[in-house]
């Protein structure tokens, strides 16, 4: 098992991608069966999309960090 400082953006971006899809597909049972709203189910769905753009920002920062250190060399 990988110690979190060696889990890259890439792995950390797919994996909310991952729990994103499956929170979908689990809030419609939960809101059938009124353990949540429909309201809070996007709510939660949209604070796990604003950490995948938080990884997705960061990662483009890594980028672009990258190519300017190699501009410069």
């Amino acid at each position: 098992m990988a110690s979190l400082d060696d889990i890259t953006l890439a792995e950390q971006i797919a994996e909310v991608k991952r729990e994103l899809l499956m929170r979908r597909r689990v809030y419609i049972g939960m809101i059938y069966r009124r353990q949540i709203t429909a309201e809070e189910a996007a709510e939660r769905s949209e604070r796990m999309a604003a950490v995948q753009r938080t990884l997705e920002r960061l990662r483009d920062r890594e980028i672009a960090a990258l190519a300017a250190a190699k501009g410069m060399a």
